[in-house]
């Protein structure tokens, strides 16, 4: 998986790292605007000129015309926080593509002017990372299977705005076809601040379709949409009260959406 960092608001590529956990985290930010939070996470293209902000479109629909992102700076052994403000709607109008079918919107990162030397990492736009049909027929992926969550659960981070890392067991069935189905089910809380984040799979698993061996799994699921909750109606004689309650389970976006929202950032560059 390729990485790209924005060091001083100018993008390099860095080394392919082994495993997908650290770069995710450093991939992922907080997103503000008021009381509302979410999570999103960075993805940058091949030329290394543009990269591009991921989220559910609930979150960019909640927040105002400006969203404070969460950047974090790097000096000999210590990060710090840059919050940098963005704007994501002129006069009304959205600067983000949301989804037509799913909860996922998108916006190009503009060029920032960073108050301090900064840098932060964002995944590679590489169409191998995400999950789609395929993935989980060759690989047998299926209810029990374990993912990974990031985010920013009731906004918490850790030292200088770091996500949080988390897991969860795919909990639904059937899982594919992915476009039919719309989504998937984790055994996951989720609580605000946490939609948007990336869900992904990393483990080593033999592949029983075709004549691979034991390989590693590095795929993107989906990401985060909301939590699932059952209400209950509770009636007297005066009055009927409606109680809400959480399932404990997540409802993530397929990777496949995700996908379709970078490919039409990307056709809106040409």
């Amino acid at each position: 998986m390729v990485l790209l960092a924005l060091t001083a608001g100018r993008i390099v590529f860095a080394d392919q790292d082994v495993e997908i956990n650290t770069p995710l985290l450093r991939s992922t930010v907080k997103l503000t605007s008021g009381p509302v939070v979410g999570t999103g996470f960075l993805i940058g293209d091949d030329s290394g000129q543009h990269v591009a902000l991921i989220s559910a479109a609930h979150v960019f629909t909640n927040m105002g015309d400006r969203v404070t992102i969460i950047f974090r700076g790097h000096r000999s052994n210590d990060f710090y926080r840059i919050p940098t403000d963005v704007v994501i709607r002129t006069n009304g109008v959205p600067l983000y593509i949301i989804h037509t079918n799913a909860d996922v919107a998108g916006f190009e990162l503009p060029k920032i002017k960073w108050p301090a030397p900064a840098d932060f990492e964002a995944i590679g736009d590489n169409p191998s990372l995400y999950a789609d049909d395929k993935f989980f027929s060759d690989f047998k992926i299926h209810p029990g299977d374990e993912v990974r969550i990031i985010g920013f659960p009731r906004g918490y981070e850790f030292n200088a705005g770091f996500p949080i890392l988390r897991s969860g067991r795919i909990a639904s069935y059937p899982l594919t076809p992915l476009r039919e189905v719309r989504t998937i089910l984790v055994d996951f809380t989720v609580f605000p601040g946490n939609s948007g984040g990336p869900v992904f799979m990393m483990e080593r698993r033999y592949m029983t379709a075709g004549d691979m061996g034991s390989v590693t799994i590095r795929k993107l699921i989906g990401l985060v949409s909301q939590s699932v909750q059952s209400t209950e109606q509770i009636q007297s004689e005066t009055e009927l009260v409606l109680r809400t309650q959480s399932l404990g389970l997540g409802m993530v976006v397929p990777a496949v959406f995700i996908r379709d929202v970078l490919d039409e950032l990307r056709s809106g560059r040409k």
